[in-house]
């Protein structure tokens, strides 16, 4: 069956965070003081960040809420400013806009929670070649779930055999082809040669 919609991993594959981002935000953590465990105060921040992804809620609340509780004198958006941090791949980006224009339609298809899925709409990079985002927060369901694949089948009313996926994760690969899509792990070191050696290995022509 013919691939119409190519499904693509934000975190990993598309975008990144700067270098020397969780350094900065550790600094930021310390509030200035030397009683403080900023390692700990991000442990739980990321944790509530995964429960975030799937659940949905405030994100903004919980940061909030942990700064708090640490008694930490930091401006929570500040903290939050920290994951609007991203740095895109253009050549990616440019791949994208030519699979777009060669007729196959392309999707966002990320674990994200609100805060960061706010900011990434709003990114104009995704927003002119991307025909569908679909996020984790929104649809109570993470990758690599099979069922976080099945619901974006559905609302794209599409069969399986007819979607590509590509992720820089082993289990979420895994995922995707347990729900019957078409699925390549992707290395983005390797960039834009990566995904033109995926599209080749499944007939995608651009």
């Amino acid at each position: 069956m013919t691939i119409t919609w190519m499904l693509f991993d934000a975190d990993g594959v598309l975008q990144r965070m700067p270098v020397g981002w969780k350094s900065s935000l550790l600094d930021q953590l310390t509030d200035g003081r030397s009683d403080t465990d900023p390692e700990a105060t991000l442990a739980e921040i990321f944790a509530a960040e995964r429960a975030r992804a799937i659940t949905g809620g405030d994100f903004t609340a919980v940061v909030t809420e942990v700064l708090q509780q640490r008694r930490l004198d930091v401006d929570p958006q500040a903290v939050l400013n920290s994951w609007r941090t991203l740095e895109v791949d253009p050549q990616l980006i440019a791949r994208i806009s030519d699979l777009r224009a060669a007729g196959i339609n392309c999707a966002l298809a990320t674990n994200q929670q609100d805060v960061r899925i706010s900011h990434m709409r709003a990114m104009p990079e995704y927003a002119d070649v991307f025909d569908r985002q679909f996020y984790s927060a929104e649809l109570g369901l993470a990758k690599p779930d099979p069922a976080f694949f099945a619901a974006v089948l559905e609302e794209l009313g599409i069969a399986a055999e007819q979607a590509l996926f590509i992720d820089d994760s082993a289990a979420n690969v895994d995922g995707a082809r347990m729900a019957g899509l078409r699925a390549e792990l992707f290395s983005q070191s390797a960039g834009r040669g990566e995904l033109d050696r995926i599209l080749s290995l499944h007939g995608v022509q651009v």
